[in-house]
């Protein structure tokens, strides 16, 4: 295979793999359990991590890390590839090494028990070390790994804006032409900026795929096709005032406060619900594509739930 031919295998093994991210899953309901599958045929397993939710992981070597954001930004390996850029949150932290520092306190505080009651039996000096020991790493391991270690990469710690830089201010020659400017914020407010950008791009591919659902599902002609559309068009409004507010707060505050941060967070988790509102309509939709009932009850839930949403982020502001 020359370089040109193997170029076109690779994106077309690209296109397939985003084609299979963002396509919504089919579920057949078993006596016990649900199983989900993409549309490749996979099984698609839960995911502990995200409330046992099917999430889709990349497969490996396909996409590049943006892409990976994009299209698959539930996923650990998105959680892993935030942590490599430097715009990882606890959350990522948390929920990547959630097992691990279950089994670490758990094992830790069993031999921790086992070696101080024999310890004091039998005076055992080496017995009382080693159980202080056992207690150090179970307290150690997860305050490191949460909040001391440092997960980015050396590839992008150069891509990082240093703190120390400062953006020198333009002069000003006539008053009436002075205009808002982003300052130079602190890498901790540039990270969210990015994940807004990311969220932006995912959820531009999660409305078409909703929109083209709700096509097929419904008829224009129905009063459910303008309802859902309509509501799927007040979500969209929503989420992109929302992202254009949490930018404008990330590019005009003046520092880092803990308030600053919460309202940018408490945007970005707004965002965050919005996509899976959108994914749950998708899913919804698709596991009622075969019914006779042109307007099921869940699917009238998660609507009704986007709705609220929107009244409650209004009321909100």
């Amino acid at each position: 295979m020359d370089k040109a031919e193997q170029t076109n295998f690779d994106e077309e093994l690209r296109k397939k793999e985003i084609k299979r991210l963002t396509s919504p899953l089919t579920y057949k309901k078993g006596k016990l359990f649900t199983k989900a599958y993409d549309i490749e045929g996979n099984e698609v397993q839960k995911n502990s991590n995200q409330n046992n939710e099917f999430i889709m992981e990349p497969k490996q070597g396909i996409l590049t890390d943006d892409e990976i954001l994009k299209y698959a930004y539930k996923s650990d390996v998105a959680a892993k590839v935030r942590l490599k850029k430097g715009i990882g949150t606890f959350e990522d932290k948390k929920n990547l090494h959630r097992l691990s520092i279950f089994y670490v306190i758990w094992i830790g505080l069993m031999a921790f028990f086992f070696m101080l009651i024999f310890g004091l039996d039998s005076s055992n000096t080496l017995l009382l070390i080693l159980s202080a020991v056992t207690l150090f790493i179970v307290i150690g391991y997860p305050i490191y790994i949460l909040f001391l270690k440092d997960y980015t990469s050396e590839e992008y710690k150069t891509k990082l804006p240093n703190k120390t830089e400062e953006i020198k201010p333009k002069a000003i020659e006539k008053e009436e032409e002075t205009e808002l400017t982003p300052i130079a914020n602190s890498q901790t407010l540039k990270r969210y900026e990015n994940q807004v950008n990311d969220l932006k791009q995912l959820y531009e591919v999660k409305e078409k795929v909703a929109i083209d659902m709700i096509e097929k599902r419904f008829s224009p002609t129905e009063m459910t096709y303008g309802r859902f559309m309509s509501t799927l068009k007040s979500c969209s409004n929503l989420f992109y005032e929302q992202a254009e507010s949490a930018v404008d707060i990330i590019n005009f505050a003046t520092d880092d406060s803990p308030k600053v941060e919460y309202e940018i967070k408490n945007r970005i988790d707004i965002l965050k619900l919005i996509i899976e509102k959108v994914d749950e309509l998708t899913n919804e939709l698709v596991l009622n594509m075969s019914s006779l009932d042109s307007d099921s009850d869940e699917i009238r839930y998660i609507v009704e739930d986007m709705e609220k949403l929107i009244k409650s982020v209004k009321d909100y502001k």
